[in-house]
């Protein structure tokens, strides 16, 4: 997906793994989709890179799934639910106070 973004294969190889990984497990969390804490900071720390965008991030996988849905006739599902957690705000600094 990224090649010479960054000039730094280390960084490209990292930001490869991490969008692969959210679209394989089609999970947001970067807990979940970590196999360690090690890779976890890691991808935090790209995550934190100014030239890491979201719609930096978003090209590949926007370009990926065309590719995959060309020629498919395709159901979308939308879920128009939202949480509202702001009556929960400071519950933890309480807890551990």
């Amino acid at each position: 997906m990224f090649t010479d973004e960054f000039g730094d294969k280390r960084i490209e190889n990292r930001l490869n793994k991490l969008v692969e990984k959210l679209v394989n497990f089609r999970q947001s969390s970067i807990n979940f989709i970590s196999d360690n804490s090690s890779e976890r900071r890691s991808f935090y720390r790209i995550l934190q890179n100014t030239s890491v965008t979201e719609s930096f991030l978003l090209t590949p996988i926007t370009q990926s799934c065309v590719q995959f849905c060309a020629g498919k006739n395709i159901v979308v599902v939308n879920n128009t639910c939202e949480f509202n957690l702001t009556s929960h705000m400071g519950v933890l600094k309480k807890i551990v106070a």
